[in-house]
């Protein structure tokens, strides 16, 4: 049985981002006005900047989080890999058990974890079952190239990553 959970999952993440963004008191109610002169400037991190700041081989469910936060953020846009990114992340988790009804033991939600070689598992099982494995090669790029940039790797060295993510590399480096 093949069941495309994309729309589903990148439905329920972007509702999750609208209401962190609605908790976090980002939206303004109707009627409101915003005097944007009487906010600081603040000088948004480039994404190596932001990558330096996790390592994709140790980092936790809510580290997950902060960083599609923080990517997000940066760019403006929440593109198909940092939504695929955020399905590892604390809140996806919780959301998930909250819809199947199992109980969640929240330390899981610190735990750090391997992901990329979690990504890695995957992709092995993925082969051995004959099942698609494009989605999955899209993530460990991307986690890679947040993983190289991090590091302070010059760009070509890093592994070929989706469409998707140039183009929101390439916009990010237009507003740094």
């Amino acid at each position: 049985m093949n069941i495309n959970l994309f729309t589903p999952v990148s439905q329920s993440i972007s509702n999750l981002h609208q209401v962190k963004s609605f908790v976090k008191g980002d939206d303004v109610s109707a009627g409101q006005s915003v005097d944007m002169a009487s906010k600081p400037e603040v000088e948004t991190p480039s994404f190596a900047q932001i990558a330096a700041k996790y390592d994709v081989e140790n980092i936790s469910p809510r580290q997950v989080d902060q960083l599609v936060d923080e990517l997000h953020a940066q760019s403006g846009e929440m593109n198909g890999d940092l939504l695929m990114l955020a399905t590892h992340g604390a809140d996806f988790i919780y959301h998930m058990s909250q819809a199947m009804g199992h109980p969640l033991n929240p330390d899981v939600l610190d735990q750090p974890v391997n992901l990329l070689d979690r990504m890695n598992t995957q992709l092995d099982i993925a082969r051995r079952r004959g099942d698609p494995t494009e989605s999955i090669q899209d993530q460990i790029r991307f986690l890679k190239y947040i993983q190289a940039a991090g590091n302070g790797a010059e760009q070509e060295h890093v592994a070929p990553i989706s469409d998707e993510s140039l183009a929101l590399l390439l916009k990010v480096q237009e507003n740094t």
